[in-house]
């Protein structure tokens, strides 16, 4: 976590600033902003001018608020941008409605994440619409309360490090498949390299303990899971990814009922080419 070193009146408060908007967890170490601590060894360890404000983000030692503002920026104010466009997306492409779904990402090298709050239409986000949560579930940041289902994004962090995004959304077709007992079928290229392998979930209540142990269990060796009667939940390593794998599930499971429409019911992507498929 980010550890700001403030006194009252100095520029530390831009920092503080930045990391409110974003929704960044932080602590605040209180410095004397007196001549003679300032001088110490101590403190010159931490700010060689031995001014205040100085940040530390894990072996990262910063001393200048304009730097540490543009680090704070950088490092973490991009995922709520990300989340924003996959939200914006989903809802115009159909794959979510009103306040349905919930996104989330994974802060850089930490373990806490930030997630939609709830109530939040996707397609309305801004910093104020999301909360930020440490894998051990507790709330510690953001100005909104949690989604509902945020039990599904934190389990599956503890349970996938790799996992930096989650995308849970309602698309209508892979819930339907699902629920009318067929499986979401692989037929191309790439559906074949972004999905794998489809994981399901049995029916639980949305935000119960079962739906985000169930859901976690399913993730161990699937990135893209479907909850019976619900939705799915697609993981990626960036945020990016996590949405590309919704949007191939949708048109996967599209394809799949056009088969079924035409009397198919076994065609996939060749098992043969599978140990070949490789991505430009």
């Amino acid at each position: 976590m980010l550890k700001i070193y403030h006194s009252k009146g100095t520029r530390a408060l831009r920092v503080i600033w930045v990391c409110e908007e974003l929704g960044v967890p932080y602590e605040i170490v209180p410095v004397d902003f007196s001549p003679e601590y300032r001088a110490k060894a101590e403190w010159r360890a931490m700010n060689p001018v031995g001014k205040v404000p100085a940040m530390t983000d894990g072996d990262m030692k910063m001393f200048e608020s304009c730097a540490m503002m543009q680090y704070v920026l950088d490092r973490y104010g991009d995922l709520i941008g990300e989340l924003a466009e996959v939200g914006r997306d989903s809802v115009a492409r159909g794959l979510v409605l009103a306040s349905g779904g919930n996104l989330s990402a994974r802060h850089p090298g930490a373990d806490t994440f930030v997630i939609t709050g709830t109530g939040t239409y996707l397609d309305r986000l801004d910093p104020d619409a999301f909360a930020v949560m440490d894998l051990a579930g507790n709330v510690v940041g953001g100005r909104s309360r949690p989604s509902s289902e945020w039990k599904l994004h934190q389990r599956t962090y503890r349970m996938r490090p790799d996992v930096n995004s989650i995308i849970h959304l309602h698309p209508q077709m892979a819930v339907l498949l699902d629920a009318l007992g067929h499986e979401v079928r692989l037929i191309t290229l790439d559906h074949a390299y972004y999905l794998r392998k489809v994981a399901r979930c049995p029916y639980a209540p949305n935000g119960s303990d079962e739906l985000g142990d169930w859901a976690a269990e399913a993730s161990r060796d699937c990135d893209v899971i479907i909850l019976e009667y619900h939705g799915c939940s697609t993981l990626g390593d960036t945020v990016a990814m996590a949405h590309r794998r919704s949007l191939s599930l949708e048109e996967a499971a599209q394809n799949t009922y056009r088969c079924l429409q035409l009397g198919n019911t076994d065609l996939t992507f060749p098992r043969e080419e599978w140990a070949r498929i490789h991505h430009a």
